[in-house]
């Protein structure tokens, strides 16, 4: 005897209740395929995939839900393995056309930002000699900062630093809880969460600067993305 929004109280914030009224109101069947439902389950709360099927009956609402969350997830990777290949090529593309450095680097940071879906890309080049790091190509930053921003170089502690200094991709879940570098304010001024960074290498293999993805929200970077963000 208890209502539905007291069981379901998610019911009401993804709009399934509003959905099943008119389902009552009207006697038309409520299909939907591939819905995005957050909830509690169990004790977790978390994301899930649902084909949901709910149908009037003498005034009562009989319901059928099939989780399809595997199924969604792989066919939402392969999709996005799509999307991260056809970026490369597309840069590859670029590069065997001999587009400029300027032109190149904007398609890089477009590119990293498509095929990861972050909100913020950008590449900081260490520039020779002057202990300092040139913000050169960005997406979510605005573009009169772009040639012009700096970060210093050589400072202890500092972001763009400990990726080079690691030699190899660096990976942040929460910028708010690190403890293994200094989050530079070109970051936390954006409202970056999340990110992933990766050494921009010359020709003979000296670190040039600094490719970065970033999120204003918290994920996790699969091995696909971090395969992309290497390639590109």
């Amino acid at each position: 005897g208890r209502r539905l929004l007291d069981v379901l109280p998610e019911y009401r914030s993804s709009g399934l209740f509003e959905m099943c009224c008119r389902t009552l109101d009207t006697g038309d069947p409520l299909v939907l395929d591939d819905f995005c439902y957050e909830g509690t389950w169990g004790d977790e709360r978390m994301v899930r995939w649902l084909n949901i099927r709910i149908t009037a009956l003498n005034g009562a609402l009989v319901h059928a839900w099939k989780d399809v969350t595997p199924a969604h997830v792989q066919k939402r990777a392969l999709e996005d393995r799509v999307l991260q290949q056809t970026t490369i090529n597309r840069l590859s593309r670029l590069v065997q056309s001999g587009a400029d450095e300027a032109e190149l680097l904007e398609e890089a940071v477009e590119g990293v930002a498509q095929a990861l879906q972050v909100e913020l890309a950008n590449y900081l080049e260490l520039v020779p000699g002057r202990h300092v790091f040139v913000l050169r190509a960005a997406v979510g930053w605005p573009e009169s900062l772009v040639g012009v921003t700096t970060v210093p170089a050589g400072v202890r502690g500092s972001y763009a630093d400990f990726v080079i200094a690691e030699g190899h991709p660096v990976s942040i879940e929460d910028m708010a809880a690190e403890t293994r570098f200094n989050p530079s304010p070109l970051l936390t001024e954006r409202g970056v969460v999340s990110g992933f960074s990766v050494v921009a290498r010359g020709a003979n293999g000296e670190a040039m600067g600094v490719l970065g993805a970033h999120s204003r929200s918290r994920r996790r970077f699969t091995k696909d993305e971090e395969a992309t963000m290497q390639t590109l």
